[in-house]
């Protein structure tokens, strides 16, 4: 097969936009994986927290479900003991918070705001990578201080 050079201009800039799109694409996607993950991760955390599990099983409970999740899905990262008591103290944070916001939505339905997003809150998809080093940036918690945040709650 014999490769051709396209040096036409408006080709050239076509194909810059159908790189753009795939980018925006690629972004759209990553943004619904990480939602449904933190979906999934807020309510294993209300499961482990309503089921008192600790109470009910034992010291060795977070030990015994990070073993048999990793023997459901290997590969998988994530399901660490640690990662799994992260889970409940995420869902008692993120409680915390929902039930302290003000309403100011007359017809409030009290569902998670995460739930019907397919988009970056407050930032439209086309603008996330324009705007995300000059907004964004700083503005997100660091891992340590969620961290830090979260071992204050429990002491």
């Amino acid at each position: 097969m014999k490769n051709i050079t396209i040096i036409d201009k408006d080709y050239k800039q076509w194909v810059k936009a159908l790189a753009m799109r795939y980018r925006q694409c690629q972004i759209r996607a990553a943004v619904k994986v990480n939602t449904e993950q933190i979906l999934f991760n807020l309510s294993l955390g209300k499961d482990i927290h309503e089921r008192q599990v600790e109470n009910k099983y034992g010291s060795g409970f977070f030990d015994a479900l990070s073993r048999d999740l990793k023997e459901e899905f290997p590969g998988i990262e994530g399901l660490s003991t640690s990662n799994l008591r992260y889970c409940e103290k995420c869902y008692l944070l993120y409680n915390e918070v929902v039930e302290n916001l003000p309403q100011v939505v007359g017809n409030f339905t009290g569902q998670n705001p995460l739930e019907s997003s397919s988009q970056p809150i407050a930032i439209s998809s086309y603008e996330l990578e324009k705007f995300y080093p000059v907004k964004v940036e700083g503005a997100i918690p660091s891992i340590e201080e969620i961290e830090a945040r979260l071992n204050n709650q429990t002491e």
